[in-house]
């Protein structure tokens, strides 16, 4: 799945979804600023998700996930460059087909 920001890998099997990023930023990110990266129409999870993801001792980024499918991401003690790696993965359990 390609986004703005980043892109996202998706795998479901039964109602167990696996997201990841293993991309790179493709634009800027603020730190402190909420990003809605992907809003997902199907998978949606059954609980939100959110993970603070740590890239260096004091900066990373929160990713946020909620019920309706949107997945958000907020850069803490740092801004996210043009190229900068966001690497996160998670397991959910979504409705069953």
């Amino acid at each position: 799945m390609e986004g703005a920001y980043i892109n996202l890998q998706i795998v479901r099997s039964g109602n167990v979804v696996w997201i990841r990023s293993s991309s790179y930023s493709a634009k800027k990110m603020t730190k402190d600023l909420e990003y809605n990266l992907f809003k997902l129409s199907t998978d949606l999870p059954t609980y939100s998700l959110y993970r603070r993801v740590y890239a260096a001792s004091q900066q990373g980024f929160v990713l946020k996930m909620s019920t309706d499918g949107q997945v958000a991401l907020t850069p803490f003690g740092a801004d996210i460059e043009i190229g900068d790696a966001v690497n996160f993965s998670e397991v959910y359990i979504t409705t069953p087909l």
